[in-house]
């Protein structure tokens, strides 16, 4: 059939393979028995693989970008993730491998209500006792605070008056503790989570990345 192309078509062929674009064409309908103005084909991306020529949709071209910008933005996650795990672990281990460890004495252990800004929460008011290097010293351990009053009685039921535990204390100030420092997942925990976090966002970014690359490369 006779037409007329509106757009050019361009191809080249290098040791058998070859790659051509075709923008749109444009037919005149008049020549076809029709009425009206050019009708114009959807743009389409073909590729050759020695005398077979595969034409591929324009729109799988959107679709492989949508894969590497939502891939891209996982990865953005899992470095924010990352970024935030990396000063708590910091913290963490600073905690663990210098501050020394001493048997201390729980004093007070009471749950207590307070109001902020017309607001009610409960705190954990606890209260240390511990010797070191002869000198006695009184630490608090928090804060501790929740608006759920059972939770932070439980933990004041751990602490009974009386009882010893060991804990950490900071050597530049003794009155700064830390309860259940050591290397296990409850002291770990919020790093643990971040970590995690990371590592997910990360994998899935990079999964995506490759899905994309695979459909990349079997269009072409």
């Amino acid at each position: 059939m006779n037409g007329r192309a509106a757009a050019g078509f361009e191809s080249g062929d290098s040791g058998g393979f070859g790659v051509c674009t075709s923008v749109s064409v444009s037919v005149s309908v008049k020549e076809a028995g029709f009425s009206g103005g050019p009708v114009r084909s959807a743009a389409t991306t073909c590729t050759r693989k020695g005398n077979q020529q595969v034409q591929t949709p324009a729109g799988t071209d959107r679709g492989l970008h949508g894969l590497y910008v939502i891939s891209a933005a996982f990865v953005v996650f899992a470095g924010v993730a990352a970024a935030m795990a990396l000063p708590y672990f910091w913290s963490q281990y600073r905690v663990v491998s210098g501050w020394p460890e001493v048997n201390a004495q729980v004093v007070r252990s009471d749950v207590v209500q307070l109001t902020f800004a017309g607001s009610s929460y409960y705190a954990w008011d606890s209260q240390f006792l511990f010797v070191r290097d002869g000198q006695q010293h009184f630490a608090g351990a928090g804060p501790h605070n929740s608006r759920d009053y059972q939770q932070l009685r439980r933990l004041g039921d751990e602490y009974p008056v009386g009882s010893y535990h060991r804990v950490r204390f900071n050597p530049s100030n003794p009155q700064e503790i830390r309860l259940h420092a050591g290397w296990n997942r409850r002291f770990f925990a919020i790093s643990i989570l971040l970590g995690g976090a990371a590592s997910g966002f990360g994998a899935i970014g990079l999964a995506l990345y490759l899905l994309a690359r695979a459909q990349s490369a079997r269009s072409c």
